[in-house]
């Protein structure tokens, strides 16, 4: 920095930040009076039931209160109504189309609607039938015919069951790749190095660094935590 530019620096005026001349309990009762109800209003809303009757995707009917299998009609349907609480303005979707939409978010936190109890309650993707291809691109190595590995991956979101396929294409040295490698490829680190069944991803690792350095949360409380992140209940 040039001696101009720091002599203006230091000459340059501090603008301190007014202070509201309304005290916090005035602010508060006109956030009463005026706008509790209607965040309360749209708080709640996204908890209401799905507005329409058919996934927003491939118009197939779904399971809601006014649609197939609710109480106002015979239709009958296995299709479950879904939603992604990660995604941005997520449509509502059935359960095929939900699961189509995250092969490459397999950790977003999906709800589906609960016509019998009347709530969104969250569901595991992996319940949902998706499979978490390793390689080519998220499909399916086109020569793997073993069956998926059953796996507990821990992310932030907290622990996901899903069935994780590996390649089995060769290398140029004619070998195939470890699955820990191919875990730790794909941002995944394994629980152990001879055909592990449970994966940490990198991020979740991350978290964990900066939360022990922080705050010295142990192991055992940071898992805890994301016991309670899968299930709070």
């Amino acid at each position: 920095m040039s001696n101009m530019n720091r002599a203006r620096l230091q000459e340059a005026p501090t603008r301190v930040p007014q202070r509201s001349s309304v005290p916090r309990s005035g602010r508060l009762a006109e956030f009463v009076a005026r706008w509790a109800s209607h965040a309360l209003g749209a708080w709640l809303s996204l908890k209401n039931p799905p507005a329409l009757e058919s996934c927003q995707r491939c118009a197939t009917k779904v399971l809601t209160p006014r649609g197939p299998g609710g109480p106002a009609t015979g239709e009958i349907t296995d299709k479950l109504a879904c939603h992604c609480t990660e995604c941005f303005t997520a449509p509502l979707l059935c359960s095929d189309c939900i699961v189509a939409e995250h092969n490459r978010n397999p950790f977003h936190r999906v709800q589906v609607w609960d016509v019998a109890r009347g709530f969104w309650r969250r569901e595991s993707l992996g319940k949902l039938g998706l499979t978490l291809n390793l390689g080519h691109l998220g499909v399916k190595c086109p020569i793997a015919f073993n069956k998926p590995r059953h796996m507990m991956l821990v992310h932030s979101h907290g622990i996901e069951e899903l069935g994780v396929q590996f390649y089995v294409c060769l290398n140029d040295k004619l070998k195939g790749t470890p699955d820990a490698l191919q875990l730790i490829s794909h941002g995944m680190w394994p629980g152990s190095w001879e055909k592990p069944m449970t994966a940490f991803t990198i991020e979740v690792l991350k978290d964990f660094h900066l939360l022990s350095l922080q705050s010295q949360m142990s192991a055992q409380e940071f898992f805890r935590y994301l016991q309670w992140q899968t299930d709070n209940i």
